[in-house]
């Protein structure tokens, strides 16, 4: 099942139930009155009056009628009010995201050197502060060959802790190829102090399968990876992959939204803050 087949299924779950809270709140408040009308009147004149039922049915018919006229008409808004909550929440998001980007100071980019925040320059008071880096090599260390024949470097992932209390329980939602054919997996990272930084594993696997121990031990947890930078093509220099962090503080889950990017002609990875168009 491809990621745009995904998509859709996703869709129209999402418009399935719109539609029918919409209808249900039409019937709510405008037709289950009137039909509790209907019915009890029925049920006191049916006694002496003929046409009682001859009227419950013409009522009945009537809701019917309208009910599927307000059918109509949702049918054709739920896809705006779709859009207009997947706005809201976009312009939720960046407003949040603006303001964690103001709070939290520039992460240096992905490079050999590394540079970590001093003891005295990060505070312990407040909630935590992470971030996600990733660190490359010289290209004289290689790990196997690319898709095009080229040397392809290896990568190491790094969380980073910037300010605050520390974090635990440090989860990194996985990272599908663009296809959908490969997964990147991490490790789940249980414990990350002030001011430190930890390598946090991973492994590319095929979607829905797993590294076999032979395939450990030929090329490592990572030896798909130029398979999934090759699945992931799409004509441009770069591609983006976004992916959350989720963690830990003093028993409140918080999360951070990354991506993860790929620069083609660099053969290079890099994680920036991701934020939404």
């Amino acid at each position: 099942m491809g990621p745009q087949f995904k998509d859709l299924l996703r869709y129209c779950r999402e418009f399935a139930r719109q539609l029918g809270t919409d209808c249900y709140d039409s019937w709510k408040s405008e037709l289950r009155s009137t039909m509790c009308v209907a019915i009890l009147t029925f049920i006191l004149s049916r006694a002496y009056d003929t046409s009682a039922k001859t009227s419950l049915v013409l009522t009945i018919k009537a809701c019917g009628i309208l009910l599927g006229a307000w059918v109509v008409w949702h049918l054709l808004r739920a896809p705006w009010k779709l859009d207009q909550k997947k706005e809201t929440r976009i312009r939720d998001l960046k407003a949040s995201l603006e303001e964690s980007k103001q709070a939290i100071p520039p992460v240096p980019s992905a490079t050999r050197v590394d540079v970590h925040v001093s003891p005295a320059s990060a505070s312990s008071d407040g909630p935590p502060r992470i971030h996600m880096r990733a660190i490359q090599p010289t290209l004289d260390s290689m790990r196997g060959m690319s898709f095009d024949g080229a040397p392809f470097p290896e990568v190491e992932f790094r969380l980073r802790h910037l300010s605050g209390r520390p974090a635990t329980s440090l989860n990194v939602s996985g990272i599908g190829s663009l296809n959908g054919t490969f997964s990147m997996r991490f490790d789940v990272l249980s414990f990350l102090p002030i001011n430190g930084e930890e390598v946090i594993g991973f492994e590319v696997v095929k979607t829905g399968g797993f590294t076999s121990r032979k395939a450990i031990a030929l090329g490592g947890r990572a030896h798909l990876l130029p398979d999934f930078v090759w699945d992931s093509r799409n004509g441009q220099e770069e591609t983006n992959f976004p992916f959350i962090v989720w963690f830990m503080d003093d028993g409140q889950q918080m999360s951070l939204r990354l991506r993860l990017v790929y620069n083609f002609h660099a053969r290079k990875f890099d994680i920036l803050d991701d934020i939404p168009c």
